[in-house]
């Protein structure tokens, strides 16, 4: 009987075309200032693509922002992944990191086609086995989703530090990371909200992204695919490709 549910639960997965309104991503309000606050956790801001894992058994969903399933481009995580006990629903940020350990979006489309060191770094947990889990507080969230990852060197739980957010805003620009991401420690997630929850302080300056062109559509979508993405390489006085978008 265990046997017929788990097939019947991997088919009712792979059948599944879009995703659950649930499971899709809280988003965070950008802000000029960094403050201190003891009821808010900073974390490091992570310059890549976001997606939400979605496990069921051993059957393993990746989604991006948009809700399109993404399973198969990135398929590199899917093994790591799959390590996870039981079922789940998480979310983080797919990153290629630099020389320094910087996370750079220019770098991540190269390092699915070349050796770069690529990181999925996970920051909140939305559900667990079955339950949902969205209306516990932050950082009841965040110790559920430590204890369910598996050690692997494609995997990375998201640290936070409390209360000291100018200091951490303060190092990040120092690194010349993305930023920070200010979470207040007793929020709840609010799938597909943006809120001011959470808050976003830019290190960095923003670098111009042009959309150049769009792939075929694929599955569900009827005009187009990605949108093809470059920047200004000013040096070479050319544009160079930086990605796709879903």
């Amino acid at each position: 009987m265990a046997a017929i549910c788990a097939t019947l639960n991997t088919q009712l997965v792979k059948a599944k075309k879009s995703m659950d309104p649930a499971y899709r991503p809280m988003l965070a309000t950008l802000v000029n200032e960094p403050f201190d606050d003891k009821e808010w956790v900073f974390e490091t801001k992570w310059d890549g693509i976001r997606l939400i894992t979605e496990k069921h058994g051993d059957t393993v969903r990746l989604w991006s922002r948009n809700g399109i399933d993404v399973s198969t481009r990135y398929a590199v995580l899917l093994p790591a992944l799959q390590k996870i006990k039981g079922s789940c629903v998480i979310d983080g940020e797919l990153c290629a990191l630099d020389a320094h350990g910087r996370s750079r979006f220019q770098l991540l489309q190269n390092a699915l086609n070349e050796k770069a060191k690529l990181l999925y770094v996970v920051f909140d947990a939305l559900f667990a086995g079955v339950k949902d889990i969205r209306k516990k507080p932050l950082l009841a969230r965040k110790e559920i989703l430590n204890a369910l990852l598996p050690r692997n060197p494609l995997l990375h739980y998201s640290e936070h530090v409390a209360e000291f957010g100018k200091r951490e805003f303060a190092k990040a620009r120092r690194a010349h990371e993305e930023g920070v991401i200010a979470k207040r420690a007793a929020g709840l997630y609010f799938s597909g909200k943006r809120t001011r929850e959470w808050l976003k302080f830019k290190a960095v300056h923003e670098q111009e992204v042009v959309m150049v062109g769009y792939t075929e559509p694929r599955r569900s979508r009827k005009y187009f695919g990605s949108l093809v993405l470059a920047v200004r390489d000013k040096a070479k006085k050319r544009w160079v490709y930086a990605g796709e978008e879903v």
